[in-house]
């Protein structure tokens, strides 16, 4: 009982009801209670792949440290690996990128519009001489 809560805890399946042990597979704080509440081992409940067992079996292969650069054998039959440099061919450029291109240069035909000698007013305060 935790609170006014209470949970569920089924040690032979192994399950709370709080979810917390099923998830991670480490007992949590209501099943610790009820394992001591029975006096029995804890690491009895534990998921396997948490036991040292597990643990000393999955690094038991683990690589080994090498002398530095330094200390290597020079060898005679030493041959260079080259790698090619492969450039990828270019996508054609797409329909909708040359229609816009071509109507930019129908427009630069024309006469603009310039801002030149033009007096910028605030759109809040309606003030000639600066813009928002």
């Amino acid at each position: 009982m935790c609170g006014r809560i209470t949970y569920i805890v089924d040690l032979e399946k192994m399950t709370c009801s709080c979810r917390l042990w099923d998830l991670s597979g480490i007992p949590c704080v209501h099943t610790v209670c009820a394992i001591y509440n029975k006096e029995e081992d804890p690491e009895k409940y534990l998921a396997k792949c948490y036991r040292k067992e597990m643990y000393m079996r999955k690094y038991k292969y683990a690589l080994q440290p090498i002398n530095g650069l330094d200390l290597w054998e020079n060898t005679r039959n030493e041959k260079k690996i080259t790698t090619k440099v492969q450039c990828h061919a270019r996508k054609a450029p797409k329909k909708r990128a040359k229609m816009v291109q071509d109507e930019s240069n129908k427009t630069n035909k024309t006469k603009r519009l310039t801002k030149i000698g033009r007096t910028m007013t605030c759109s809040i305060c309606k003030i000639p001489g600066h813009n928002q």
